[in-house]
């Protein structure tokens, strides 16, 4: 599994769980938090998180401001464009893995309404 999933992941995990906990709280704000805790639980520099929509998921996520609008859809029940983001993304069979299991798993599911 890549370094670049897995950072991902960890990431929407984080930001997922302080949206249970701040549902009022903006995506940008969620995020900056979640780069925090993440970075901190590694011990490592926040810059080296933030480094996943920066960097690691272009083309497919260009900038901040996409990836907080895809992560907002994520949130509101719109997974697509932000699974298929990272799949794009994947360099192996474990990286498919984990993004599947990921959305299979998380709390905020696919809306009916399109």
């Amino acid at each position: 599994m890549s370094r670049r999933i897995d950072d991902a992941i960890d990431l929407l995990i984080t930001i997922g769980q302080l949206h249970e906990a701040q549902p009022d709280s903006s995506v940008a704000q969620l995020r900056l938090q979640a780069i925090d805790a993440v970075a901190g639980s590694r011990s490592i520099h926040s810059k080296t998180i933030a480094d996943i929509y920066i960097r690691r998921l272009k083309p497919y996520v260009t900038n901040t401001g996409e990836f907080d609008v895809l992560v907002a859809r994520w949130l509101n029940g719109h997974p697509v464009e932000l699974k298929a983001a990272l799949e794009k993304r994947a360099l192996d069979v474990g990286d498919d893995g984990r993004i599947r299991a990921f959305f299979d798993a998380s709390p905020v599911r696919e809306s009916d309404e399109r």
